[in-house]
């Protein structure tokens, strides 16, 4: 059975966690009013960390009465965790993953829902960045559409995801990395992708809660190599290797720029074993990867 509101099946059931909001909803408020237009379940998932987002929550139950929202709360720890909680209620064909403090552009993201086929399995939308500190948003330019562009920005929020195709699949408890270890284990390269020239989400960049300024969470990130690397082999799919060393050259890459010496000396270690004794038969996928993602690095810049 599908979740409904007003006796109109939900096409999409959006997981949405929520931690520490700074005591700040602005951006769930700004688009939710919009989400009435559309056949959409929302679950919101409330990690428990302080005492001023629970009545915040309440509140806004309150005033979106109309909207089809569930209310999970507890203490889960990280995103990965609470998104699983949404997903086991989760009924939908299709189901998204956001964060509070973004803004999903809903036309865009049920336009291609709409036309997608039944082969369909994944929808990966374009992506813009709002900067609040200057109240600026940037469109990121990207090359053509590829599963190599996709780990350089590999962000699930962007992605609208077929039900069975997620199957009985779920985030690792990582702090940081889950989205890459999902998009590894969901075998993205491997999977009916459908690339949509429209942007499906706008995210923002400068908040003092934003989980990825946070470096004592880098260290995951090294968990989140760790267990990649652990699963890929040559007995993976040509296309589903090279996604996964894209998306550890660019966790290395990502943990060399910032500012802890331990961490940065750690990503490089790693990298100079992965071509001095690479894994049986991945010396070129590593090789490759890299020339690549350097490449890709400087068609990443903001305009």
């Amino acid at each position: 059975m599908k979740l409904k509101e007003n006796n109109v099946e939900s096409l999409l059931t959006a997981i949405i966690p929520i931690g520490n909001t700074g005591g700040n909803l602005e951006l769930l408020y700004s688009w939710l009013p919009e989400a009435s237009k559309y056949p959409i379940s929302i679950i919101i998932v409330h990690d428990v960390l302080d005492n001023v987002t629970g009545p915040l929550l309440n509140d806004l139950r309150e005033d979106f009465k109309v909207l089809n929202l569930t209310f999970i709360e507890g203490r889960f720890g990280c995103p990965g965790e609470a998104r699983n909680a949404g997903l086991a209620l989760a009924q939908t064909d299709w189901i998204s993953f956001w964060d509070h403090d973004d803004k999903p552009i809903l036309g865009s993201i049920f336009k291609s829902i709409y036309e997608a086929t039944s082969e369909d399995e994944i929808l990966i939308g374009e992506f813009t960045i709002y900067n609040s500190i200057h109240n600026s948003v940037k469109k990121i330019l990207v090359p053509k559409p590829s599963f190599e562009t996709i780990a350089m920005n590999p962000g699930v929020w962007r992605m609208v995801f077929k039900r069975s195709a997620i199957h009985d699949l779920r985030f690792t408890n990582l702090k940081m990395g889950e989205d890459q270890v999902f998009l590894s284990d969901i075998k993205l390269p491997d999977r009916r992708v459908k690339f949509i020239a429209g942007v499906f989400y706008e995210y923002t960049v400068g908040g003092n809660n934003q989980l990825t300024r946070d470096l004592s969470k880098l260290s995951n990130l090294e968990l989140a190599t760790k267990y990649i690397y652990g699963n890929t082999s040559k007995n993976l799919s040509n296309s589903l290797i090279y996604f996964n060393m894209h998306l550890i050259i660019r966790q290395q890459i990502t943990l060399i720029k910032n500012k802890n010496m331990s961490l940065r000396f750690g990503a490089l270690r790693f990298l100079v074993k992965l071509f001095l004794k690479p894994k049986s038969g991945l010396f070129w996928y590593n090789l490759r990867s890299l020339s690549l993602v350097l490449m890709n690095i400087k068609k990443f810049r903001l305009k």
